[in-house]
């Protein structure tokens, strides 16, 4: 292997290490398209758990086109399995119309940001959208693992699922999943949500395979919404209502 080629590897290397943290997009994202624009075909319209979603908060992020091409390539090929796909659609299977409404958000926005690295950004504007929380800021600052303490601190909103790693890529769709690598203390860890078909989304779609390329350390808690959560088909967004049952 030449020297030429160490230095380039390296030099993609230490170029995505530095952009691993959340970096928030803005502080009050302007809307963008609406849901008439997003691609649906993978969904059967007449099934009573479909659900429309509405526009997003998101805003794309400032694009360099050089040094996007080096992070993806280092994330597609330097990354051993764990690696950037496109998405498979949203699967409606064993789940609920509130589910099906945050991973179709978090499909959108994964096809909206189409970066690596800013996942815990990616997954706060699709919890944004959908209304699960009411502003970029109501979540911890920093990495996708301080993720984990909002959630159990907000225990009638997100319920704490026990999972085997086996059973990862099983997953209905809505489920939320964050990692991180007890071996890595200044390691930023994961965070996205389930589609359903076996991929999980944040700021964009990757194959579910964050422990493989982690290794030895890494963990993982998932998290579902509870059944205070309701679909409100007017405003196409996820509401608390704690009084009444999802369907």
């Amino acid at each position: 292997m030449s020297t030429q080629f160490i230095t380039q590897q390296s030099f993609i290397y230490n170029q995505y290490q530095g952009i691993k943290t959340e970096t928030p997009l803005a502080t009050k994202p302007k809307e963008i398209k609406s849901a008439s624009t997003i691609s649906t075909d993978e969904f059967i319209s007449s099934s009573t758990n479909d659900v429309e979603i509405g526009e997003l908060t998101t805003k794309t992020a400032p694009k360099y086109e050089v040094f996007e091409n080096l992070r993806y390539f280092w994330h597609k090929n330097f990354a051993k399995t764990y690696k950037a796909e496109e998405n498979k659609g949203v699967n409606k299977s064993n789940t609920t119309k509130e589910e099906i409404c945050l991973a179709k958000y978090g499909k959108a926005v994964a096809e909206d940001i189409k970066t690596v690295g800013n996942c815990y950004t990616g997954v706060k504007h699709a919890l944004w959208s959908a209304g699960v929380i009411q502003d970029y800021g109501d979540m911890p600052k920093g990495n996708a693992k301080n993720a984990i303490s909002y959630f159990e601190n907000n225990k009638e909103k997100f319920e704490s699922l026990d999972v085997k790693p086996d059973d990862l890529k099983d997953l209905p769709a809505g489920r939320i999943i964050v990692y991180k690598n007890d071996n890595e203390p200044n390691g930023a860890g994961h965070i996205c949500i389930t589609n359903g078909n076996g991929q999980a989304m944040s700021d964009h779609t990757d194959n579910m395979k964050w422990l493989e390329a982690h290794g030895e350390g890494s963990n993982f808690k998932v998290y579902k919404l509870t059944s205070a959560w309701t679909y409100n088909p007017e405003t196409k967004k996820l509401e608390f209502t704690p009084n009444q049952k999802n369907t």
